[in-house]
């Protein structure tokens, strides 16, 4: 199974998802881009890149902005029946990337108030991969503990801050 969910999040690093699902498309991976609302904000202030609300036109300039057809799929966050949110359908790896500390410390505390959290749930009941990469490293004093999430269950990678201006991004 090469599945893979990339979830976007309202970080700073929004070129990092990008790049990352870009880079999965490449390898012939099976790829679901999942946004949060602050996610689609940060990823149009950092990159130009304004995406639609309604899921169905998002995937479509998603597709269109890859160059991909059937390889990428995309599901509203409020999409709890979408395949991706059981464990049954369980994706091989969740890479969160950006990971904003709210997330972080809501998947931590096994929240799961929309599809990307359900997702890294279900990733972590399923024992699949999950990575998450914040802007910063995680460290065992943020509040909430959200580094608990990564203690044996999941794993961290700080992001180069080099790559957060909307300069090195063109």
């Amino acid at each position: 199974m090469n599945n893979i969910v990339v979830g976007i999040t309202g970080a700073s690093g929004s070129i990092y998802g990008l790049r990352l699902v870009e880079e999965l498309l490449r390898a012939q991976k099976q790829v679901c881009l999942l946004l949060t609302a602050a996610g689609r904000q940060v990823l149009a202030f950092e990159t130009g890149l304004q995406l639609a609300d309604q899921a169905e036109d998002c995937l479509a300039q998603l597709r269109g902005h890859f160059g991909v057809e059937k390889s990428l799929t995309h599901y509203a966050l409020n999409d709890f029946f979408a395949p991706i949110a059981s464990g049954s359908s369980a994706p091989q790896a969740v890479v969160i990337c950006p990971c904003s500390m709210g997330t972080a410390g809501r998947i931590a505390a096994g929240l799961s108030d929309n599809l990307l959290e359900r997702v890294a749930d279900v990733a972590l009941k399923e024992q699949r991969k999950l990575l998450l990469v914040p802007r910063n490293p995680l460290q065992s004093d943020s509040p909430g503990e959200p580094a608990a999430v990564v203690k044996g269950r999941g794993t961290d990678s700080a992001g180069d801050a080099g790559l957060l201006s909307k300069t090195a991004i063109g």
